[in-house]
This record gives structure tokens, sequence and C-alpha cells, in this order.
């Protein structure tokens, strides 16, 4: 016997195929994400002024932990709305003390 409760109606249904594609997308983009932060953190001392200063540091790690965990328990919206705002700290951080990397991106 299936566990999943059937759709009530069709905008249930929609919503349904939209979160799995949503989830997927949140998927894949936490993934890079997760690359992209890495490899700063990595290479942070061969990066001009990025070493010293990385108060941006923290809070996208914690940002990107929670997207995570939204994305585990199926929860896109939150997921998306933490990976963004880890990405806006991020952007932040190398903006103000490393903006010749934002010329990559």
């Amino acid at each position: 016997m299936n566990s999943e409760a059937k759709p009530k109606d069709d905008s249930e249904m929609m919503n349904r195929i939209f979160d799995s594609f949503s989830l997927k997308r949140l998927k894949i983009a936490l993934i890079v994400f997760e690359k992209e932060l890495e490899s700063l953190k990595n290479n942070a001392d061969d990066i001009s002024g990025i070493s010293k200063n990385v108060e941006w540091k923290s809070p996208a790690e914690g940002l990107l932990k929670n997207a995570k965990q939204a994305a585990k328990n199926h929860n896109t919206e939150k997921g998306w709305r933490c990976l963004k705002a880890a990405d806006r700290f991020m952007h932040f951080g190398l903006a103000e003390h490393a903006p010749e990397l934002l010329i990559s991106k």
C-alpha cells in the first residue's frame, strides 16, 4: 500500500510536479554552491584580502547548512531562500575584499 496521499485536485498535482522539479534544481544548485564556497575557503590564502576578512564565510556556511537540511526535508521554499542568502553573503564578501573574483561570476 502506498503511504503517499493522492492529490485532491489538479492544482495540488501541479504543485507536486513543480515541487519535484524545484527540489531537483535546488539539490543541483546546492552541490555547485558548496563547491564554489569550498574552493574559496581552500584558496583563501592565495586570494588577496580573503583570508584576513572572512566575516561573510560563517553566515554563508550556516545558511548553506540550513538550505541542505531544507532540501532533505523537501522544503524547497526554505531551501531556495537559504541558498540565495548564502550566495549574497559570499558575493558581498567578495565585492568588499576581492572584487576581481566577481568578474568571472
